[in-house]
């Protein structure tokens, strides 16, 4: 289980760019593993970096054998949700991204990490390597950010910054909650809806409507973990833009794996 857990917005000059740090300290139980973890998907890229020689593995229910996690690697965006434990002892930083900005940051087309996660190892850019061998180095969490804040600034002062329709459709999306219909976000940023369908699946590997209902579900989900209980819950379907129960359970069965009363308990 998680012992102590932190997280901080990213700083605002750096906010455009990615959303969140955190970091996490884990514990064992009897068997000296943590508890199966579930992440669930939320619109966004990761990196990850273990801080010490501790890697979390996969724990999907009825595989046999487990896929080891690589020391540090960028999470795509996810559609599924991925099971994974951790010995106790295990220590993880983690940022995350916006995926419009991963290519700009790390060199990666992101819809080729779609669903999936690639080892930094792997990447070009040894620059990451070095940047995860000085976040091991780190004492406290405020380091931690500190250090890659300084290598985002230093990254992004090199490169051309992207202002285009898509960064803005993808604005637009995540500040609708997934809710804005497609055809809307099309016209507000003056593109028609073919050539921004087009563009969603060549950059993010998602087409927009797909896109928007993981943000919806992510929207979902932080309401369920703002409030536990709800009064009416046909109106929180509604409230989210679901057409009716069927439509909300469907989603919720896809992307948690699980329903919402399976999901809360």
């Amino acid at each position: 289980m998680i012992r102590e857990a932190k997280t901080r917005p990213a700083p605002p000059e750096l906010s455009r760019y990615i959303v969140s740090y955190s970091c996490a300290d884990f514990s064992g139980i009897d068997s000296g593993l943590s508890q199966t973890n579930k992440c669930l998907p939320t619109g966004m890229a990761e990196l990850i970096f273990h801080l010490n020689d501790i890697r979390c593995f996969s724990a999907e229910s009825g595989k046999t054998s487990s896929l080891i996690f690589p020391r540090a690697y960028l999470v795509g965006v996810m559609e599924d949700p991925v099971f994974w434990r951790i010995p106790e002892n295990g220590r993880m930083f983690s940022v995350r991204i916006k995926p419009e900005y991963i290519k700009l940051i790390l060199g990666v087309n992101i819809s080729e990490t779609r669903n999936t996660f690639t080892d930094i190892g792997l990447l070009p850019d040894r620059s990451l390597v070095t940047l995860s061998d000085k976040l091991a180095e780190c004492s406290h969490f405020n380091e931690m950010c500190i250090l890659f804040d300084g290598f985002l600034k230093k990254r992004l002062s090199d490169a051309a910054d992207p202002d285009d329709y898509l960064i803005s459709a993808l604005e637009d999306i995540r500040l609708s909650g997934g809710k804005k219909k497609i055809t809307r976000v099309s016209e507000d940023n003056y593109i028609c809806k073919r050539q921004l369908e087009r563009r969603f699946i060549t950059e993010i590997g998602y087409s927009p409507k797909a896109y928007s209902k993981i943000i919806r579900f992510s929207s979902v989900i932080e309401t369920i973990q703002r409030k536990a209980v709800f009064d009416d819950w046909h109106e929180f379907i509604h409230i989210h833009g679901y057409s009716d129960q069927a439509h909300f359970i469907k989603d919720f069965r896809t992307f948690a794996g699980s329903t919402p009363g399976g999901f809360r308990a």
